[in-house]
């Protein structure tokens, strides 16, 4: 089972220092969660949205709610069987329906049916890596202790 296994991936040579949210099983992202607040492992998130970052300081603030809270106690067995469009809800609620593109809400309709998963544009991935890299090297150096949610909006900050 794909889920216990991820279990020993946090244990396995040791314990992890730093937890990179990759993945887009929102199941998996719960449980990757749950099991990184139980060890104390800080968590970063890059959605290739807008630039948006999220860290999730586990290891400095162990009661500190999955995703700020924003699906608090959602039970990971009941999304397992909803269809993507079923699970859109509580995508937007971690996203934030707010913050997140018109155009990126707009292709979450569309998983399962005329895409196979959400679409990443090159620039917002190699962006989001770079800004990933740089708080996890900081968090491992100890040069950052935040938590939160953090933009780095290029159609913000450049624009006419």
């Amino acid at each position: 089972n794909i889920f216990r296994g991820a279990h020993q991936f946090f244990l396995d040579g040791g314990k992890l220092d730093l937890l990179i949210d990759e993945c887009d099983d929102l199941t998996m992202k719960i449980l990757m969660r749950r099991r990184a607040s139980e060890l104390g492992i800080p968590v970063v998130m890059d959605t290739s949205d807008r630039g948006m970052i999220d860290i999730e300081r586990f290891d400095l603030h162990p009661d500190l709610p999955i995703f700020h809270g924003l699906i608090e106690d959602l039970d990971p067995d009941k999304l397992r069987g909803l269809s993507n469009e079923d699970k859109v809800p509580y995508v937007l609620k971690i996203v934030g329906e707010k913050t997140f593109s018109s155009r990126k809400i707009a292709s979450l309709m569309e998983i399962g049916q005329t895409i196979k998963t959400w679409p990443q544009l090159a620039s917002s991935v190699v962006l989001g890596g770079g800004i990933t890299t740089d708080v996890g090297r900081r968090i491992l150096l100890g040069q950052l202790c935040c938590s939160g949610r953090y933009f780095v909006d290029l159609d913000q900050l450049i624009s006419d």
